[in-house]
């Protein structure tokens, strides 16, 4: 399960590229705002506006920095503390920049009064008071979207865990006799499979998941003999990130599932995994075409889809694409810088 802090801690988005360029967006809007404002009486409204603009830059750019540096200290604390340390933030970066370079807004020999510096804090109050009330709204839409997935996974999982409870220990059966090793290898499999999917925790390191995932393939393998294939390409070292708990064996159960179980013959699935950029791909492939073909409803994927929605390191994506007689499912993960 999620610990107290990643429960608490809604500053986690504030620092991914997508918020920094809409902050950007807004302190450019804010700066024609008080361009355009009645009673702004300048000589070059252009000059004027880039002054404006550039000084509110500074402070967003600024203040987001430090937060930035300030969040995995931050994630301790609850989010009324943390809404606060924001305002406190923008109102200090405000003043120290109203105090040194606010004299490029008052012009050549010039300095701000203090009527001017207040109605700069008044602003500054009202803006990061508005943006530190978003992200709590939310970091509570957040929390109840993945308890209802979480309430969601397991309904799925309750109605999958008999059946393949029942296949796993079928063939588990099969192996006492003839391979005791590997019968008590399947074992051991197993229960490490059921009880990461029993918790469902919110998070869990990649190197697990993907843990997870060859151990479910593991059992499969004992089901379906020489028709399942599992062909693994994967980087060699793999970032230490979380992911939402348990991503990549929904996608794979669909696989065998929708794929191979449908093919007299079996067939190959194929795992691939990859670095591009800041983010970490993979692709899940298996034969489609059948004669046993099972209309699928798409709920895990859909479960998986919104999983994604909730990682805290920036957007994550879950595609999929028919190719002729293969499926592919592709899954891009954001890299924490």
């Amino acid at each position: 399960m999620a610990s107290a802090a990643t429960e608490h801690n809604f500053l986690g988005r504030l620092c991914g590229v997508r918020f920094t360029l809409l902050a950007v967006i807004l302190g450019e809007l804010l700066a024609m705002l008080l361009t355009l404002a009645p009673g702004v009486v300048v000589a070059d409204r252009w000059t004027h506006f880039g002054v404006v603009s550039l000084f509110i830059q500074w402070v967003v750019l600024l203040s987001l920095g430090i937060i930035c540096t300030l969040r995995r200290p931050l994630a301790h604390v609850g989010p009324a503390a943390a809404g606060l340390v924001i305002i406190a933030l923008a109102m200090l970066t405000t003043l120290g920049f109203s105090l040194a370079p606010g004299r490029l807004l008052a012009g050549p020999g010039g300095t701000l009064g203090a009527e001017a510096i207040l109605r700069h804090l008044a602003i500054a109050l009202l803006v990061s008071t508005a943006m530190a009330r978003y992200l709590y709204v939310q970091h509570v839409w957040r929390h109840n979207l993945r308890a209802r997935n979480r309430a969601e996974l397991r309904e799925l999982q309750s109605r999958f865990r008999p059946h393949f409870l029942f296949n796993s220990l079928n063939a588990v059966a099969n192996l006492v006799r003839t391979r005791p090793a590997d019968a008590e290898a399947a074992l051991l499999d197993l229960a490490d499979v059921f009880r990461t999917l029993a918790t469902v925790p919110d998070t869990l390191p990649l190197a697990e998941d993907i843990a997870l995932a060859r151990r479910y393939l593991n059992l499969e393998k004992l089901r379906l003999g020489d028709r399942l294939t599992v062909d693994w390409s994967l980087p060699e070292k793999l970032e230490a990130i979380e992911v939402p708990g348990v991503i990549l064996q929904p996608l794979l159960e669909n696989a065998v599932r929708h794929g191979i179980e449908t093919l007299a013959g079996g067939g190959t699935i194929r795992v691939r995994g990859w670095h591009k950029g800041d983010c970490l791909h993979f692709s899940v492939t298996n034969p489609v075409g059948g004669e046993r073909q099972r209309p699928g409803c798409g709920q895990g994927l859909e479960n998986v889809r919104r999983r994604l929605a909730l990682m805290e390191t920036g957007p994550a994506r879950l595609t999929t694409e028919a190719d002729g007689d293969r499926y592919r499912v592709h899954l891009e993960l954001p890299i924490e810088p």
